[in-house]
This record gives structure tokens, C-alpha cells and sequence, in this order.
């Protein structure tokens, strides 16, 4: 399909890390949509369906996504944690600085290998 270059102008993939199918697992899972848990915000930064609305009326792409994890998987109690998902290939490296549970700390890069 002429290369990743070519593709990502139409499709992205975000890997979830520490997430299972159907949202579970002990990784951050809420990023609204249809199913599962509801983003915090539902701003293209925290939400797939707000980030899929932005690209298709704007034009802009998202690179990057914020996935939290709910205290008790409850939205009213709370972030437990938040973690960057990057565009494949990338993945999100922690900074080394900060807190594990906040996705400010970490940046998408390249795969380590």
C-alpha cells in the first residue's frame, strides 16, 4: 500500500498496553467510545471517537491518545492512572522522572530493541 507513510494518512493503530480484549486487564482502558468505561474528558486528546470526529472533520490526525485507568474501574472515584498510547510502530517510554501513573512522563518513540 506504498509504505507506512502512505497508510498512515489514512489508518492508525494504537496499541493498549496492559489492556486485554474488551477492556480488561490492569492497564489503563478507558477511552470512550461505544463500549467500555468513558474518557474523562471527551476531547480528541482523551477520547477515540472525538479523535476520529477531529480527523475526519478537520483534517488532524491523531498521534497520540490518553487512556486512564479508574480507581475500582469506577469513574466516580477517580484516575488511578493515565498512560500514553502512540501511534504503531511507536510505543510510550517513561521519561525516568515522575510518576508511573501519570501520562505526562512518558513520550512515544521508537521500540527499544
Amino acid at each position: 500500500m506504498g509504505g507506512i507513510e502512505q497508510v498512515k494518512s489514512f489508518y492508525r493503530l494504537f496499541l493498549a498496553p496492559g489492556m486485554m480484549h474488551c477492556g480488561l486487564g490492569p492497564g489503563p482502558n478507558a477511552v470512550g467510545g461505544v463500549f467500555g468505561l468513558p474518557s474523562p474528558d471527551h476531547d480528541p486528546k482523551h477520547d477515540v471517537l472525538a479523535a476520529l470526529a477531529q480527523w475526519v472533520e478537520k483534517g488532524e490526525a491523531p498521534e497520540t491518545l490518553i487512556a486512564t485507568r479508574y480507581k475500582d474501574d469506577d469513574p466516580h472515584k477517580g484516575v488511578a492512572a493515565q498512560r500514553l498510547w502512540c501511534v504503531y510502530p511507536a510505543v510510550a517510554h517513561f521519561s525516568g522522572k515522575g510518576e508511573h501513573s501519570d501520562a505526562a512522563n512518558f513520550a512515544c518513540a521508537a521500540p527499544k530493541e
